[in-house]
């Protein structure tokens, strides 16, 4: 793994957060994640943000990976953290975006070292169920009915059910006939077989069914969970419903955020974040622990 570790000026040991990626082939020039490297290393908190395996400067391939490899990864970098003298060993802490939202946790329940979780819209439901989510929410925009957005769901999951068993595919092919001669198909993007040979859809196929539930059981951390009530991608009110709901039957130290009208990054038109961002990430952080 390739990556870089930014250092506050003054003397350490310093606490310091590691950065995980959203989905696809990420790197640590991101627009967003360097916002925050920027914003930690000013509060005096060090920054190590890395390109996810078989992107940028890294080896491997992260389409022949699964969550728990990307999790691996992340605890791999804690580790990394941990032994240097000039890192508090007790004050690590992991910030996800997105796709971090789900190896995130992963990462804290493999590691010694993780004092600390923020999520960015990390949706606490399976893959497939988020995409699910999406879709809903682009037909709505385009104006399709309730019914015809329950038949392009349908469609949407038995598409990826006949990918993942190699069965039924002739059953698969009049389902798309039909749907054809829908109002919504065109608008639901004209949907028809999955390719097999496709590595993104191999690689989606593998994770998209991953219950992201019992990892968040296993968490023994604080954790901090933000949303945007405008996300397309993330549906924030049922995540903030599910966090809230560890809360009190498991008795988890979560706190969870939805802020209003902004959207997957947590920004207005794609830049400006809430006016209080910052001070509720820093605040949080503090009120966890002393050294802050």
């Amino acid at each position: 793994m390739s990556g870089t570790l930014l250092l506050p000026k003054g003397e350490g040991p310093f606490p310091a957060f590691i950065l995980l990626h959203g989905s696809g082939p990420e790197t640590r020039s991101a627009f967003t994640a360097k916002r925050y490297v920027r914003r930690f290393v000013a509060h005096g908190i060090s920054v190590l943000h890395y390109d996810k395996r078989g992107a940028g400067k890294s080896s491997g391939d992260w389409m022949a990976s699964d969550y728990y490899d990307l999790a691996r990864d992340a605890a791999a970098g804690i580790a990394l953290l941990a032994r240097r003298d000039d890192i508090d060993s007790q004050a690590i802490g992991i910030i996800g975006f997105s796709e971090g939202g789900w190896t995130g946790p992963l990462a804290a329940t493999l590691s010694e070292h993780a004092a600390l979780l923020i999520t960015v819209s990390g949706p606490p439901m399976s893959p497939r169920e988020q995409g699910a989510f999406e879709l809903e929410v682009e037909l709505r925009g385009r104006g399709a009915s309730p019914d015809a957005i329950s038949e392009a769901v349908a469609l949407y999951h038995k598409r990826w059910n006949v990918l993942k068993s190699d069965e039924g595919w002739d059953e698969l092919d009049q389902a798309i006939a039909a749907a054809r001669t829908t109002s919504w198909y065109e608008l639901a993007g004209r949907p028809e077989r999955l390719d097999p040979a496709n590595r993104r859809s191999q690689w989606y196929a593998r994770v998209m069914d991953y219950d992201p539930v019992p990892a968040l059981k296993s968490l023994e951390i604080p954790a901090l969970m933000l949303y945007g009530a405008a996300d397309p991608v993330v549906d924030a009110k049922r995540s903030s419903n599910v966090i809230r709901e560890l809360v009190d039957t498991e008795k988890k130290s979560f706190t969870v955020h939805i802020y209003p009208n902004v959207g997957h990054n947590l920004t207005t038109n794609g830049f400006s974040f809430p006016s209080d961002h910052w001070d509720r990430i820093f605040s949080w952080i503090a009120g966890q622990s002393p050294k802050q």
